[in-house]
Formats: C-alpha cells, sequence, structure tokens
C-alpha cells in the first residue's frame, strides 16, 4: 500500500500512472496522420477560387486538424493512461472539448488564410525595386546596390507559394548581386521564423493555443472516476506556453503548395508538438483515490481508444476521397482546357495563316494593279492621240469604246489601290476634321455626276436638304466626298429608269449628320445584304451578269465611313430600289428648328418617271400644295396651278409654243442638262435649272418669289482640295453610253521656245509622252535615266522650262533626281528654278508626298490622258491656245 502524500488530502491515495506504449505510438500516428490530411486539404482551399468551395474546404482542414490531429490524439493518449480504477467519461463534455478544438484551428486557418491571400493581392502591386523616385541627394538609387534595401519593401509571407517564391528568389538576386545564396538551413529558418513574426501571427497563436488548451483540460475534466486530480499550475502555463509555440510555428510554416517533403516535416513537428503539450498537460496532473489498493490495472477497455483512433483514420481517408474526386475533375477539367486550347491554337493558326494569305494576296492585286496603269498609260495616252487624228464616225465610235473601256480599267486600279492602302491602316489614312461646307459640296459633287446620266436614260438626281442641316459641318472632305460618290454611282450603275436621290437630315438623338442615297434601281435580296460590305463581293456574283465591278466600291465606303467614327447601313427590297444611309459625327451645336410654312401655292411637278415626280412632290408637300402632272392629259392638270416644276425632255414643240405665248400667270421651272433651250432663255414667265435637282436651296425659294433667282454660285467649284479635284475628274468621264465626247483639245497651240525635258525610261512611253508634248505645241528632249537628265541639264540649263519626270528608273530615280537638281539650284550651279512635274503610277498619298519633298512642283498619276497634261500645263503657264 503507498503511503499518503506528504499534504495531501487525508484519506486519499495516490495513484500510480502507467502507460501503454502502444496506444501512445497509435495516437502519435493519429496526429500525424490528421495534421498532414490537414496540409493537403489546406493546399486545396488556397488553390481554390469559389468562395463557397474555400470555405468548405477550410472546415474541413479544421475538422481534421482539430478533430483528428488534436482531440483524437488526445482522448487516445488519455487512455493510453492506466491509473489502476475504472474510469468513465462525460459524453456532452467530451463532444464539447471537441467542438472548442475545431472551432479553434477553424479561426486560425481562416485568419491565416484571409491575411495571406490579402497579401498575396497587394503584392501584385507592389514595386521589385524602387527605381523611379529619385533619392534625397536627387539620384537615382540603384536596385541592385547595397543602399537599397529590398526585404523593407516588401513583407514576404512565410511559405512556399509561387509568387513568394518568385518575389524572394529576386530580391536575393538583387540584393546579393545575383551570387549563389550558400547560407546555411538553420540560418533561413531563422530568417523565415523573423519574417514571418508578426502581431497576427502572436494574436491568432493565443487564440489556436486557448483552444487547444481548453479542449486538452476540458477533456481531462470530462474524465471521472473514484477520486480527485490536484492539478500543478507552473506545469499547467508551461503546457500553455508549448501549444502557443506550437499554434505560432503552424501559422508561420504551415505550407501553401503541394510540396511533399515540406508537408511531412510540418506533420511530424506539428504531431511532436501537440505531443508534447499534451504530455506536459499529463504530468501536471496527479490523481488521487478513497479506494485503498490493491488497484486492478487494465481497466478501460481497448475497443475505446481503437474506435476513436478508427473513426479518426476514417474521417481522414473520407477527405482524401473527397480531395481524390476533386483532383480527378481537376484532372478532367485540365484535359478538357488542354483540348480546348489545342483546339484554339490550331484555330489561332489557322487564323493566322489565313490572315497572311489574305495580306499576300492584297499585296499581290496591289502590285498587278501597280503594274496595269504603266501599259495602261500609253494605250490611254495613244488612244487620246488617236482621237485627235481624222477619223470616220465608226473608227471615232471604237475610239471612244476604248476610251471609256481605260477609264473603267483605271477605276478598277485605283479602287484596288485605294482599298489595299485603307486596309493596311497606314497612318496617313486617318481622317483629317476641317469645316466644310457640305451643302455645296453635295450639290457641286452630284453635278459632276450628271455627266455620266445617258441621255437616253430616265434617271433623275434629287438633292433634298432637309430643315436644321447646318451650312457648315466638321467632317474629313475627301473622305466625305467619296463615300458619297461611290454610293451614288453604285445607285446610277443599277438604275435605268427613276430617280437616285441624295437626302440630307440631323441625327439629333447622336449629334450627327445623316445622309442617304435612295434609288429607284434593281434593289438587293434580303441574301445580298449581308455580303455587299466586304470586299470583293457583289449581290451577283454569276458569269452572266450585266454590271461589272471588283466589289471593292461599297467596302471602301465601310471603311472610310468607319475612320470618320461613323456608320453606313443599307435597307433594300428586290425590284424597288435600295437606301444606303451613312451617319457621321462632326456637329458643333444643335440649334432650333423653325416647322416649315404651309403656303397656299399650287406647285404641279412634270418630271421624266412618275416616280421622280412622286419624289419630288413629297419633298415639296410641307411647303406648296402640290400635284404631278398626267403627260396624257397635262392641260387639265394644270389648271389652276401657279407653278410648274417640268423636265425639258417632257415638253413638246407645242408645249413651248404654249410657253412662249402664254399670258404669264403660270411660271415655269425648267430643268435642262446640255439641251438646247435658246427659244427659252429671255422669258419673263421662264426659270431655267441645270440639273441636278435640288429641293430647299433651289426650288423652294424660287417658287416662293415666283423670280429667277441667281444660282451661278453653286456652279463653279467650291472646293480647292487637290484630292477632290481629282475625285471630280475620275467621275466625270462619262460611261460608253454618253453621247457627249471625251477630249476637247485646241486643235492649235502656240509653240513656245522652252524645251520640255522628258525623263523616261520606258520606250513606250518616251514615244508617248514626246507625241503628247508636241501635239500640245512642246518640244521634246529625252533623258533614259536621272543621271542623264542631269547631264543634259548642267550641259543646257537655259533652254529647258519644265522636266516631266518618272519615278521609278534605274540608275537614278525621279525623287533622287529632284533632290540633286535642287541641291544644284541651291549652290548656284543651276540658275534660277526649274519646274519639275513627277509622273508616277503609285497614286498613295506617300508617293505623292515623297514626290512633293523631294522637289517636285506637283504630281501627276498614271495613266496620264492628254486633257490632265494639257490642264496642268495650262495651269503653270507652259501652253498657250492659238488666237
Amino acid at each position: 500500500m503507498p503511503p499518503p502524500v506528504t499534504g495531501g488530502p487525508d484519506g486519499l491515495f495516490v495513484l500510480e500512472k502507467r502507460w501503454r506504449p502502444w496506444l501512445i505510438i497509435l495516437s502519435f500516428f493519429v496526429s500525424f496522420l490528421g495534421a498532414y490530411t490537414t496540409t493537403q486539404l489546406y493546399v486545396q482551399c488556397r488553390q481554390s477560387t469559389l468562395t463557397a468551395h474555400r470555405i468548405g474546404w477550410l472546415v474541413l482542414a479544421a475538422v481534421e486538424f482539430g478533430g483528428c490531429a488534436i482531440w483524437a490524439f488526445h482522448f487516445v493518449a488519455m487512455i493510453a493512461l492506466d491509473i489502476g480504477v475504472p474510469v468513465d467519461f462525460n459524453l456532452p463534455m467530451t463532444i464539447f472539448s471537441a467542438f472548442v478544438a475545431v472551432v479553434g484551428m477553424l479561426g486560425g486557418l481562416a485568419s491565416n488564410i484571409w491575411i495571406k491571400m490579402r497579401r498575396k493581392r497587394s503584392d501584385m502591386y507592389l514595386p521589385i525595386a524602387n527605381t523611379d523616385n529619385p533619392s534625397e541627394n536627387g539620384t537615382a538609387q540603384n536596385p541592385l546596390s547595397g543602399g537599397n534595401d529590398m526585404s523593407k519593401l516588401i513583407e514576404y509571407e512565410g511559405s512556399t507559394s509561387e509568387f513568394g517564391t518568385i518575389l524572394s528568389r529576386a530580391n536575393t538576386l538583387m540584393s546579393k548581386g545575383a551570387q549563389e545564396d550558400t547560407t546555411s538551413l538553420s540560418t533561413k529558418i531563422l530568417q523565415h521564423l523573423r519574417r514571418g513574426l508578426s502581431l497576427r501571427v502572436f494574436v491568432v497563436g493565443a487564440m489556436m493555443s486557448l483552444g487547444i488548451c481548453a479542449m486538452h483540460y476540458i477533456g481531462m475534466k470530462a474524465m471521472y472516476f473514484d477520486g480527485i486530480v490536484k492539478w500543478n499550475n507552473i506545469v499547467i502555463v508551461l503546457s500553455v506556453l508549448i501549444a502557443y509555440v506550437v499554434s505560432m510555428i503552424a501559422l508561420i510554416f504551415l505550407p501553401n503548395e503541394s510540396d511533399g517533403s515540406s508537408q511531412i516535416v510540418f506533420a511530424v513537428v506539428a504531431a511532436i508538438g501537440i505531443s508534447l503539450m499534451h504530455w506536459t498537460g499529463m504530468w501536471a496532473a496527479t490523481f488521487y483515490t478513497r479506494r485503498p489498493p490493491p488497484y486492478v490495472h487494465g481497466s478501460i477497455p481497448t475497443v475505446l481508444p481503437l474506435g476513436v483512433a478508427f473513426i479518426a483514420i476514417i474521417s481522414c481517408l473520407m477527405s482524401y476521397v473527397v480531395l481524390a474526386r476533386t483532383i480527378t475533375q481537376s484532372r478532367d477539367r485540365l484535359a478538357e482546357m488542354i483540348v480546348t486550347r489545342r483546339k484554339l491554337w490550331k484555330a489561332l493558326a489557322e487564323k493566322e495563316a489565313a490572315e497572311r494569305n489574305d495580306k499576300v494576296k492584297t499585296e499581290f492585286i496591289s502590285v498587278a494593279s501597280h503594274e496595269l496603269r504603266t501599259p495602261l498609260h500609253a494605250i490611254t495616252g495613244f488612244v487620246d492621240l488617236l482621237a485627235l487624228t481624222p477619223l470616220n464616225d465608226e473608227q471615232m465610235s471604237f475610239v471612244k469604246s476604248i476610251q471609256g473601256s481605260c477609264h473603267a480599267l483605271d477605276l478598277i486600279t485605283k479602287n484596288v489601290l485605294d482599298f489595299t492602302r485603307l486596309e493596311n491602316d497606314h497612318s496617313e489614312t486617318a481622317a483629317e476634321v476641317s469645316d466644310v461646307r457640305v451643302k455645296d459640296l453635295v450639290f457641286d459633287m452630284l453635278q459632276t455626276c450628271m455627266t455620266k446620266i445617258s441621255n437616253a436614260l430616265s434617271v433623275d438626281i434629287i438633292i433634298h436638304i432637309e430643315r436644321g442641316v447646318p451650312d457648315v459641318f466638321r467632317v474629313d472632305e475627301t473622305y466625305f466626298a467619296r463615300v458619297l460618290m461611290n454610293l451614288v454611282g453604285n445607285a446610277m450603275k443599277f438604275t435605268r429608269r427613276g430617280y437616285i436621290m441624295v437626302r440630307m437630315s440631323i441625327c439629333t438623338d447622336e449629334n450627327a449628320l445623316c445622309v442617304c442615297v435612295s434609288d429607284t434601281g434593281i434593289g438587293i435580296s434580303q441574301a445580298s445584304q449581308n455580303i455587299v460590305f466586304e470586299p470583293f463581293r457583289q449581290a451577283d456574283t454569276s458569269l452572266t451578269r450585266k454590271h461589272l465591278g471588283t466589289g471593292l466600291g461599297l467596302a471602301i465606303c465601310k471603311q472610310l465611313v468607319t475612320k470618320m467614327n461613323g456608320r453606313i447601313s443599307l435597307e433594300s427590297q428586290e425590284g424597288r430600289g435600295a437606301d444606303f444611309t451613312f451617319v457621321v459625327p462632326g456637329l458643333k451645336r444643335m440649334c432650333y428648328i423653325p416647322p416649315p410654312i404651309q403656303t397656299d401655292i399650287k406647285v404641279g411637278i412634270w418630271l421624266r418617271s412618275h416616280r421622280s415626280s412622286m419624289a419630288v412632290q413629297w419633298a415639296l408637300s410641307p411647303h406648296f400644295a402640290t400635284r404631278t402632272v398626267d403627260t396624257f392629259d397635262y392641260q387639265q392638270t394644270l389648271v389652276g396651278v401657279e407653278r410648274v416644276i417640268v423636265d425639258y425632255k417632257c415638253l413638246t414643240p407645242q408645249i413651248i409654243s404654249e410657253i412662249i405665248g402664254g399670258d404669264g400667270n403660270q411660271r415655269w421651272f425648267i430643268f435642262y442638262s446640255d439641251e438646247s433651250v435658246k427659244e427659252l432663255r429671255n422669258l419673263a414667265n421662264v426659270t431655267l435649272l441645270k440639273r441636278p435637282i435640288c429641293i430647299e436651296d433651289l426650288l423652294a425659294r424660287q417658287l416662293t418669289r415666283g423670280w429667277a433667282e441667281p444660282q451661278l454660285m453653286r456652279r463653279a467649284s467650291i472646293s480647292v482640295n487637290p484630292a477632290l479635284e481629282e475625285l471630280k475628274r475620275m467621275v466625270a468621264v462619262p460611261s460608253p453610253l454618253a453621247q457627249s465626247p471625251i477630249l476637247e483639245i485646241p486643235p492649235e497651240v502656240q509653240e513656245t521656245g522652252d524645251v520640255v525635258l522628258l525623263v523616261e525610261d520606258n520606250p513606250i512611253n518616251q514615244q508617248l509622252g514626246v507625241k503628247m508634248l508636241t501635239k500640245l505645241g512642246r518640244t521634246v528632249d529625252v533623258a533614259e535615266n536621272g543621271m542623264i537628265a542631269l547631264e543634259k541639264l548642267m550641259e543646257n540649263r537655259s533652254q529647258y522650262g519644265l522636266v516631266l519626270m518618272d519615278s521609278q528608273m534605274p540608275v537614278l530615280s525621279g525623287p533622287s533626281t529632284c533632290r540633286r537638281i535642287r541641291a544644284l539650284e541651291a549652290s548656284g550651279q543651276l540658275p534660277g528654278r526649274l519646274r519639275i512635274i513627277s509622273l508616277t503610277a503609285n497614286v498613295d498619298p506617300i508617293s505623292q508626298r515623297e514626290c512633293l519633298e523631294a522637289g517636285s512642283d506637283c504630281f501627276l498619276p498614271k495613266p496620264l490622258t492628254l486633257r490632265a497634261l494639257r490642264d496642268e500645263l495650262e495651269e503653270i503657264g507652259m501652253i498657250g491656245v492659238a488666237a
């Protein structure tokens, strides 16, 4: 019988502590398994992106760490103690102790997750080196110098995360000059501890240690037997300190990535720390009993610790099952992502290959179009010269057909080159806005289009400018005119009867100008409307189509409108015409638009087609009482009509006689183009108006006042933009259906003494240039390249008054020759300033600017027509017409 303990309770006996080693080993294994499982779950929690999934993994990790690694270990290890008397457990208190352990670990792990995720996000915005800000002495600090402590810039978390590892490695390389780190393992651990210690670790560690200790002592309190337990307070404090240290180590070294060695080390260290705390707590307890000896050891059944260990192991295995399922799903998703990425790479490769092929195709077409311009230049020039020779009517018709075909081919090459330039998105193609008088511009360009309409066609061009459209609008003048001309030209191609109306209005919602080009042509089917704005696409792609073309006109329109930050759309019904609408911003300010004033003036409308008459009637109806005139019963229709709008082609000799002999009660407004109307001139009741038909600016005012208002201001060109003049020349050439002559070259010109030096390497173009300049009364000298031209100028500068120079030549190109001529003039070796005209098949703005910057006075594109050369020589005063 053991003697009573000195100073202990009277009548109590001290119970001897005996340990069962196999249960101690089992408890350590359970703790190790729980800690290792916790690392797996913790890694999955860190890698999850969804908040719900992250919370689920965090709760499961807390259950494994608190319930298995700590509580199950405590329970099995506590049963490993055999005090020799029967022991029982308070079930509610035992369960509560497990709950305390799980909640404590949940709080610690959650705070650790939140802090580290917050730091990881903030690390993404931290600079690696503070090299942008100068130091106090005004010099920038070198990130590789020792003066700048990089470790102070970023507080790295104690983890093996990929981002933290990269930053740590970058910090090491910069601070140590990219030398190999030979620091010992113990030093690294100490540095890791020093960086990881923070107020957050101390606070959360205290919370976790209190949870562990509370679990331990509540679990001990749940054990009751015939006796009492006395505690050593000093040892209890020591166990609390051990729990505190173990908690902080767990917070600092809890791994973030799936590194197997670090996870095993962490699980071993955690199991040792938890065991140390537990055995210290058991050491603080002394058990007393009232029962006298002898005591029977082994009274606690073995099934109880085995059951707890079994449940703990099963919970870990279930966690691994969940992890395995998640990993399998992730693997399947990864495989799917790999397959999708391969498909994406394949699609991207195919897209890049298609873009390369498309670029090669476009460049080839551009080069081919450029090469076509050189022989086209010779054909056009010789045909122009042929037209000036004595020809019979049949021969002249042949020449006109060739001229029309050359012009069509020239338009095709220009469209291809323009489309290539716009598609390549050069900086030179950006829209340059300026103040443009849009009303004058539209009227001037559409009046030019009238020359392309055959007299045999009953097509009217109508301009309808709605109220509120300002006179001045900020837009790119060249792009705006090109879009308008392309749309009108497209309408002219497909319209044989009716009208083409250009209607301008204000889009109040967008503060923009809206231009609608409507026609009464063949229309476009619904299936074809989706492709008309695509390059090289046409609504009719059959080999038997009537209307030829490359299919680039509308594609160029879309590109130009896009560059003006606008949009273009199409509405059409097959057989009923088409409406193309483009909207471009640029309105300076909105103003009040007063409603139209309705008058009681009766107006009759009598145009070549009924649809044109209906369109003009609709446009004038807000101003007047309008009606259309029946051609077969015009006398009855005109009864009571005060104003008559009529096309000259609708008038018969009898009607003209009635107008001339009229009493003046009816005022006639007669539209004409090139017809002879001399018999109607100077009549008081007749106002002659040149086509096109402009509703507001011409008809409304004239109908109201009833007399001929001056209109000559709109007949002259209202722009000095050379691009617009080139565009007007391009569209002014009639189709082969037109009856007016192509060229009007004076048959005789004055000869002057100045010689034109033609610098051209192509023999055919040399012959053409000599013939054209000779026809214009010029004496010509020829140089095969720029070097020969310089030699001739140096020998006899005084005889040359003009140089017509090709750009692309062997030995010395045209721009290089221009630069040398200007340099010789600047140095005084060549007297005066020689006029130079550059001639090239490259018609893009880059080539034009290169020629002008090299010293050329002007620029003429190939193919060169006799008219264009004559106009240029007249402008610079190098040609004179014989009296």
